[in-house]
């Protein structure tokens, strides 16, 4: 109601410094709007509307706007599995996480590098299970985000799915993108894996639910399916 009164005054004025005022306002209130949608996301209360994703098409649709947000002075490459399975979650939230990932992974080569971005097949066994709280041994889609930039100390690692943490300098982000995944993960009942090494990149991976049948045949809002598949599957052991 707020952006919508605020644009239309915008509309309705030629006066420059009234425009300049309301859109200052309108800002405010978009970045507030996206602020209280990433706290939601975290604390695992944003609204669902879960469907059968094709994730590696979702992916290849949003080159164009990953090329936009990284700039020409990072290599983008994109993978996808062949038989790449389908998952469910949301997918407005899921294109948001992404886009989080890749800001995240181009402010960390600000001399640039290379981004590397991954759809595979997984499947977690028992024992990763056991090493990595709250998740569920099963068949999942990953996509994985790989930078070439400067890395995390391990202690970093620890923080940064914290709401409101960030090594980025004052006013540079809002320190909810991790956060953000982490909750969207858990809210899709997935996972979220982050690997890391100062001076030697970061990869982050997000597990997402399975669901075997064709996007095409199937509801909106579908029960996951569990059973195995072995066709391209990439199986993480957990090495104790």
């Amino acid at each position: 109601m707020i952006s919508g009164n605020l644009e239309f005054s915008i509309a309705s004025t030629d006066n420059p410094v009234v425009i300049s005022h309301n859109n200052t306002a309108l800002d405010a209130v978009q970045r507030g709007a996206r602020l209280t949608q990433q706290l939601l996301s975290f604390a695992r209360k944003q609204p669902m509307m879960p469907v059968v994703l094709d994730v590696g098409k979702l992916v290849r649709d949003s080159t164009l706007l990953i090329r936009t947000s990284v700039g020409e002075s990072i290599d983008l490459e994109i993978i996808s599995d062949a038989g790449l399975w389908r998952a469910i979650t949301d997918q407005a939230q899921l294109e948001a996480v992404l886009l989080n990932l890749v800001v995240n992974a181009r402010d960390a080569m600000p001399d640039g590098g290379s981004l590397i971005i991954e759809c595979s097949n997984a499947r977690l066994d028992t024992n990763y299970a056991r090493a990595n709280m709250e998740v569920a041994p099963g068949n999942y889609v990953c996509i994985s985000v790989t930078d070439s930039g400067h890395g995390m100390s391990e202690d970093v690692i620890k923080q940064c799915i914290e709401p409101f943490f960030t090594t980025k300098a004052i006013g540079q982000g809002t320190g909810l993108g991790l956060s953000m995944a982490f909750g969207f993960a858990k809210q899709s009942k997935g996972h979220l894996k982050i690997c890391s090494e100062e001076r030697h990149g970061t990869t982050i991976r997000l597990y997402l639910p399975w669901v075997k049948q064709d996007v095409a045949q199937m509801p909106a809002k579908v029960p996951i399916d569990h059973r195995t598949q072995l066709a391209g599957l990439h199986v993480f052991m957990h090495r104790g």
